[in-house]
């Protein structure tokens, strides 16, 4: 009688493929959810920080400090601030990494655009909108200048 050699039959190969394959479908849409609740998060929160930013930079200068909402094209600007990377004025594109997610609104009382003054302080009351795969994420702006994130 011939001696059996070590190994996996294909029944047992194709029973661990199939358990693989299963768990993979469970696990991809609950990972890509993940990740895109994580963008949409991170970009709530760079919005908030530049808003933070030019509260901060308009106080210490002095000086009026805007910082402009361009939702067609999902960026914002700060053109008194300077960019720590490159020569000029500040410009995110939440479009691209690690953001990729999409500024949906901007509206501060029927402006595009928050603007600080010499204090630090601003009239402007409203709200911002980002969306990551489907999750929206609002940045408030309220009565009392405190800045809120809400999914």
């Amino acid at each position: 009688m011939p001696q059996p050699r070590p190994g996996f039959t294909l029944v047992e190969l194709v029973m661990v493929l199939g358990i693989l394959a299963l768990l993979s479908a469970v696990a991809v849409p609950r990972y890509t959810q993940a990740v895109n609740r994580y963008r949409g998060q991170a970009a709530a929160e760079q919005i908030v920080r530049v808003l933070q930013l030019a509260q901060s930079t308009a106080r210490q200068r002095s000086t009026d400090v805007s910082v402009w909402f361009d939702v067609p094209n999902d960026t914002l600007h700060a053109p008194q601030l300077d960019d720590p990377d490159r020569d000029g004025a500040w410009v995110i594109n939440l479009n691209q990494r690690p953001w990729r997610a999409r500024l949906t609104r901007a509206d501060f009382q029927g402006q595009t655009h928050v603007q600080y003054d010499g204090y630090g302080e601003t009239d402007a009351t409203g709200s911002a909108a980002v969306e990551a795969g489907g999750i929206t994420w609002q940045i408030v702006l309220d009565t009392h200048g405190r800045l809120n994130v809400e999914p």
